[in-house]
This record gives C-alpha cells, sequence and structure tokens, in this order.
C-alpha cells in the first residue's frame, strides 16, 4: 500500500512541478463595463508578478524594464499607443509575447500583423482552436458605451486569422510566429464577462505553455490512477 501512494503522490507532483509561475505586465487605459482582465489573470493561475496601469508612462518604464513573459495591450478609449509605439515594437521585436486590442487602426493593429475587415461586430463564431477551450460554439458581446467596441481583422504578413465577427473578418489575429494575439474585443464588452476571462485565460496559457492549475492536478490525478492500476496488475 506504501508503494501505491508514494507512486501516486509522485504523478501528481511531476504533473505540478511542471507549472511555474509567469509575469504579466498589462496597460488598459479605460473600461466602461467590467474588464475581463482581472478575472482572466485569477482563472489562468499563473501569476508571478502581474501588474494592470492604466498610465502610459509607468506601463513604458516597467515594460523597458524588462522580465515580462507576456504583455497586454488595451488601447480602448485613446489614441495612447504612439506614446508606447517605440516600447512595444522593440519588445516584440525581440520576441516578446503580447496580447492586445484596439478600437483604431494603422497602429497596434499592423504591429500584430493585421488590418481592418468590421467594425461593431456583436458574435464571434469560434473554431476548434485551443484558445476557445471551455467556450461554445459562439461568444456574444455587449456595447456598454463605446463608439467602436470590437473590430473584425485580416491577417497580413504571415499571421493567421482565427474564429470570426459576424460582422466580417476574424475574431482574433496570432501573428508574428505564434507569439502575438490581437483581439476584436474590448476588454469590457464580452457578454457574459466569464467568457471574456476564459478566451484571455486560454491565450495567456498558450503564450506561457502553463494551463490553468486545474488543468494540471487533472492529469496529475489521471496519472495516479494508471500508476495504482499497474501496480494492482
Amino acid at each position: 500500500m506504501k508503494r501505491v501512494l508514494s507512486v501516486a503522490a509522485l504523478a501528481v507532483f511531476c504533473m505540478a512541478g511542471t507549472l511555474s509561475a509567469a509575469n504579466v505586465l498589462a496597460f488598459e487605459d479605460y473600461t466602461v463595463g467590467t474588464s475581463a482582465l482581472p478575472g482572466a489573470l485569477a482563472l489562468w493561475g499563473g501569476c508571478g508578478v502581474c501588474t494592470i496601469t492604466n498610465d502610459s508612462g509607468t506601463f513604458n518604464t516597467d515594460l523597458t524594464a524588462g522580465g515580462w513573459d507576456v504583455v497586454i495591450y488595451a488601447e480602448q478609449n485613446n489614441s495612447t499607443y504612439p506614446s508606447s509605439a517605440a516600447e512595444l515594437t522593440a519588445y516584440v521585436g525581440g520576441g516578446g509575447k503580447l496580447i492586445g486590442d484596439t478600437w483604431l487602426t494603422g497602429g497596434l493593429d499592423g504591429l500584430l500583423g493585421a488590418s481592418q475587415a468590421s467594425e461593431n461586430g456583436l458574435v464571434i463564431t469560434t473554431s476548434g482552436d485551443a484558445v476557445f477551450a471551455g467556450l461554445g460554439a459562439t461568444i456574444n458581446l455587449t456595447n456598454p458605451g463605446w463608439g467602436i467596441f470590437s473590430q473584425g481583422w485580416n491577417p497580413v504578413g504571415g499571421a493567421v486569422g482565427i474564429g470570426s465577427l459576424n460582422s466580417g473578418g476574424s475574431a482574433i489575429i496570432l501573428g508574428n510566429g505564434g507569439k502575438t494575439y490581437l483581439n476584436a474585443p474590448l476588454t469590457d464588452t464580452y457578454s457574459p464577462v466569464s467568457d471574456g476571462e476564459r478566451l484571455i485565460a486560454n491565450e495567456l496559457g498558450q503564450l506561457t505553455g502553463t494551463p490553468e492549475p486545474a488543468t494540471f492536478v487533472g492529469m496529475g490525478l489521471g496519472l495516479a490512477v494508471l500508476a495504482m492500476r499497474r501496480l494492482r496488475r
């Protein structure tokens, strides 16, 4: 019996040990509705140091200091990208991983491999891509009071479109060799908010290779069961 328990415990321990903390820096200039970012970081569960700021100067200083595994940049209310363009371009150019959204064109979209296809779509149709794990066939959006609250995108420069927005174009653009995501919705437009939390948590998991801890627990328990069955035989 002791041997069975030790092998089972080892299986769980080995799986849990593969989950390492990651550092995330997030910028979100403004929200009208409820942002999905805090909940996404909590749901993902991989935070070492996770910081959200709405100040461009603070963001630029922190980004330049380095040490970030993923950066999130949500340009939702003003034209903030130009003030951080140099820092973000250097970060992405150096292989940095970035999740973004923007209500504008001609800035962040270009950095993330996209061009505008449409505005203000209300329904995302999902696909079999891992970023949609745990989500249904569609994701509904709502406008909490923005002029432009979602953008459908076309992939450019070798980027790839994922899912679709009912107004036209892709719901997500995977660019820069698979290291960046550009989302169609702003962070406070998901209905319910939990869908946005799940989507962004999935993106964090894909970029860092650290799915939420529950995933590892399930895998660890599966290995434990297999270990016990083998010993019983």
